[in-house]
């Protein structure tokens, strides 16, 4: 069996503290192990031949004690290579004095460490889980936020809506107090003889007053109904045809002047965001 020396770094963990322990009853071979106990600052250096490591760490007298981490005899038999590689090349060519073999050798074996890859691993994957938690929380705020100013649109546009139910509710009840009211009045002039022409006058008056009065309720009903629906740009054209269906030009009556009044008064209002 051909036999060559491995410099192992493997990680191993204990169940208890380790005892430092005599190796001389392995045989006259020489074992070189250098683990990395769980106790801090302690350090036990033996050497291992390649045919017999798996024996040593898989049915040795101590395996009962060290638990080995997985993918380490991979490593190290690789790290093991590539020392074979540079030593190789070291002797066979005219680089027998470079200076810089050290350094090539601890950047070898810092490729094949296992510990170091392992370390690379965790961080990359805190890293990962660290974005992928703040991205998480990111999209929990920017849901919350639009539930809310949802939830704040539903009450304001319930709110409108109860508003001009309650404003076309009380224009209903003037208008029918309203034309209960002219019965009696037209019976009470009758009564007091007045001539035709100042009863008919005053019956004309006040069906205009009535007239104008009951256009401008149902014209502040439509708007505050149509504030609570519809959206803004529906609204603006709504209001620009109000505006020429009651501009004074093209209607002349004192009813068209008193609602194109209202209109003018309640735009910045009506079209407000």
């Amino acid at each position: 069996v051909q036999v060559h020396m491995l410099f192992a770094k493997l990680r191993v963990s204990h169940h208890h503290d380790p005892e430092p322990s005599d190796f001389s009853h392995l045989g006259s071979t020489r074992y070189e192990y250098n683990y990395y106990s769980a106790s801090p600052g302690y350090l036990d250096n033996v050497s291992l031949t390649t045919s017999n490591l798996t024996e040593l760490l898989i049915s040795g007298p101590y395996y009962s004690r060290y638990r080995v981490v997985p993918d380490v005899l991979a490593s190290a038999m690789a790290e093991a290579e590539a020392d074979d590689r540079f030593a190789s090349q070291l002797s066979s060519s005219s680089l027998s004095g470079d200076e810089n073999y050290q350094d090539r050798m601890r950047a070898a074996r810092e490729v094949v460490n296992p510990f170091k890859r392992f370390a690379k691993q965790r961080e990359e994957q805190q890293r990962a889980q660290a974005r992928r938690l703040e991205k998480a929380k990111r999209e929990r705020e920017e849901k919350e936020k639009e539930r809310r100013e949802m939830k704040k649109e539903k009450e304001k546009r319930e709110e409108e809506r109860a508003r001009a139910q309650r404003a076309q509710e009380t224009a209903k009840k003037e208008s029918e107090a309203a034309r209960s009211k002219k019965v009696p009045e037209s019976a009470a002039s009758n009564d007091g003889k007045p001539s035709s022409a100042s009863a008919e006058q005053a019956y004309s008056e006040d069906l205009g007053a009535s007239a104008e009065l009951s256009a401008v309720r149902e014209l502040r009903c439509e708007l505050e109904k149509s504030k609570a629906d519809e959206p803004h740009r529906k609204r603006k054209q709504r209001f620009k045809k109000l505006q020429l269906k009651w501009h004074p030009d093209k209607n002349r009556s004192d009813e068209a002047t008193a609602v194109f009044q209202f209109l003018q008064s309640k735009k910045s209002w009506y079209l407000g965001k």
